[in-house]
């Protein structure tokens, strides 16, 4: 057995991503979880928050999801194409946009199994 070809990554991908099909005509572009920019991201800002997250309490578990929406909408949801909706109203992709789809968690857990 091949075990570059069986476990092998095309690092291009890692950080810009690869297009997933999750509904008729609605394409996700994902990264891999594990890549650079995502945990230089996420690095800074449990540093930058360390005070707030030490407290163990709602306000931490509020800001650890808050980073975690903003370094996945940063580094793991790169892009989409497609029929992509929230509450009726089309979206392109944008950060903010990406934010705001993160926020949702069962989303938020479909991005994460394929990144």
């Amino acid at each position: 057995m091949d075990i570059f070809k069986a476990f092998g990554a095309d690092t291009s991908k890692e950080e810009g991503g690869v297009e997933i099909e999750i509904g008729p005509d609605t394409f996700l572009s994902i990264a891999r979880s594990g890549n650079k920019k995502y945990g230089r991201i996420l690095t800074k800002a449990f540093e930058a928050n360390k005070y707030t997250l030490d407290r163990k309490d709602a306000a931490a578990d509020a800001k650890a999801e808050q980073i975690v929406i903003d370094a996945m909408a940063r580094a793991i949801l790169v892009g989409w194409r497609g029929k992509v909706e929230y509450q009726g109203e089309l979206l392109p992709y944008s950060e903010a946009n990406a934010k705001k789809l993160l926020a949702l968690k069962d989303f938020r857990q479909l991005v994460s199994k394929h990144a």
